[in-house]
């Protein structure tokens, strides 16, 4: 599973300088973690991008073939966040405003790697369909959010091609 976030922050990185701000846009289904990356972007350390749209199907298109790459199609909105290089303080605050919002996503799978941990938190749309993905690193206080339609049975088949 660590290859599929490291694929999407190489992508996203990749993407960069051509993103828009995330404070720069505002969230139009009011989403709690956007906001929540919202308030901490412009932060001392902090880093945020929003993509989506045009920059998305660049995404989409130059990521074709490269290994983690199967679901991205059924994307439509990504917003990844990193509070890495941000002192203790600010990633303890963002990280216990984080965890109150996702108490209503369901926690799909954690990882604990000596002390880096990823967990990822899943909204369904309906029995069978994501609308919603966060993927969250909670030693470096990063996250990646995703969003679109994606099917669970296609999920499902990437995290068994990677064990």
């Amino acid at each position: 599973m660590k290859k599929i976030f490291m694929a999407v922050i190489l992508m996203a990185i990749a993407f960069g300088t051509a993103c828009t701000d995330i404070s720069a846009k505002k969230s139009n289904d009011g989403s709690r973690i956007i906001a929540l990356m919202q308030k901490y972007d412009g932060e001392k350390g902090v880093e945020a991008m929003n993509i989506n749209g045009f920059l998305l199907g660049i995404a989409k298109a130059a990521a074709k073939g490269e290994e983690g790459s199967e679901w991205i199609k059924y994307l439509d909105h990504m917003a990844i966040f990193s509070a890495e290089e941000a002192d203790a303080e600010t990633k303890g605050k963002f990280m216990d405003e984080l965890d109150a919002i996702l108490t209503g996503y369901e926690k799909a799978m954690e990882m604990q790697d000596g002390e880096d941990s990823l967990s990822i938190w899943l909204k369904m749309k309906a029995e069978e369909t994501i609308s919603e993905m966060v993927m969250v690193a909670g030693s470096d206080a990063s996250v990646i959010l995703m969003r679109g339609q994606i099917p669970l049975s296609e999920m499902g088949n990437i995290i068994a091609d990677q064990q």
